[in-house]
């Protein structure tokens, strides 16, 4: 769980293994995509997932997929941050090597067009909002790659309820940290 979801994708790309390919460039580890059934591209980990060993109450238990209550950016790990995530298995498909390659090219370059790395970025931190795409109204309010410097949280914050009071969008809390659990308790 503790694997980083971008070396798993690559690795899975190398030997052949198809289905993280929108995985490729995504950071975080391998539990916290499970946390928030991560996904790009219209897949998510939901897609992929047949197993995940938790540890709770004191036990390890294998959750099927169906348990794991995954959907658009949720999972029931959520409710439960006193479980923990610690192994995943994963259903991958035999694919062409090359095929995979140029998959993962094809969807780096894309990223790198939408998301360039020498822009300052908070990364992917809005959740698409029902029936439309979260960049469409980040576009409208002209914040995509603008000179942020002179912008401060506040002002930042107050377009986002703007834009999500003309457009009937109801915000949502979408980061977590956990920084506890049951084997860091004292």
């Amino acid at each position: 769980a503790g694997v980083s979801l971008i070396a798993l994708a690559y690795d899975a790309m190398k030997r052949g293994l198809s289905g993280l390919e929108w995985a490729c460039g995504i950071p975080g580890t391998v539990g916290g995509a499970i946390f928030m059934n991560a996904g790009a591209y219209k897949s998510s980990m939901k897609e992929i997932v047949t197993e995940v060993l938790i540890y709770r109450d004191g036990d390890f238990v294998w959750m099927s997929n169906e348990e794991c209550g995954f959907d658009y950016r949720k999972s029931n790990f959520q409710s439960h941050p006193d479980w923990l995530v610690v192994a995943v298995r994963l259903q991958l498909q035999e694919g062409n090597v090359n095929e995979i390659r140029e998959l993962v090219d094809n969807r780096k370059a894309r990223r790198m067009e939408t998301q360039p790395l020498e822009y300052p970025s908070a990364g992917s931190v809005f959740r698409n909002p029902e029936g439309s795409f979260a960049w469409k109204y980040i576009d409208e309010l002209g914040l995509r790659f603008p000179d942020m410097s002179h912008v401060y949280d506040e002002d930042l914050k107050a377009l986002i309820r703007e834009a999500a009071s003309e457009n009937n969008i109801k915000l949502q809390k979408g980061i977590y940290i956990q920084l506890t659990g049951p084997s860091f308790e004292s």
